[in-house]
């Protein structure tokens, strides 16, 4: 992760990340700029696909089976103060990490949800008003 000012944009910082693609980064790098009172100015995400080595060296872009990485580049105003570099890092750092613990079991706890869903709508044939009540619990863990 790198914090800097460009040089030719003045009252802009720079922040540059990479992550393993996941879902919410860009709004879990959002809403952590928000809590420092940052707007960004520009915002870019690309995602590519990056081999490494062992020693986390790019060894090739572009493969169609290589992992997929999270590029995320933002331009954020006012500027941020060298004093204040180091907790924006720092709460960028806490908030991937955060990311990376809600996703990791992300596709079982949809597995699960959808196994509960179907339970749910086999259960509420059997009871008295239970279709409706299934409905409004299968409408909410989709929703969950």
């Amino acid at each position: 992760m790198r914090v800097t000012d460009p040089p030719d944009r003045p009252n802009r910082t720079s922040i540059e990340l990479i992550q393993d693609d996941r879902p919410f980064l860009v709004d879990t790098v959002r809403l952590a700029l928000r809590r420092h009172g940052l707007r960004e100015r520009r915002f870019a995400h690309p995602i590519l696909a990056v081999r490494r080595d062992a020693q986390g060296a790019v060894i090739a872009v572009g493969e169609p089976d290589a992992p997929r990485e999270s590029a995320i580049h933002a331009e954020v105003s006012p500027r941020v103060a060298e004093t204040e570099r180091p907790a924006l890092a720092a709460a960028l750092r806490e908030a991937m990490e955060q990311v990376r613990a809600v996703t990791e079991d992300h596709a079982r706890m949809i597995r699960v949800a959808r196994e509960r869903i179907a339970q749910v709508e086999f259960a509420g044939r059997l009871l008295a008003d239970g279709a409706e009540r299934a409905r409004r619990v299968c409408a909410f863990l989709e929703w969950v």
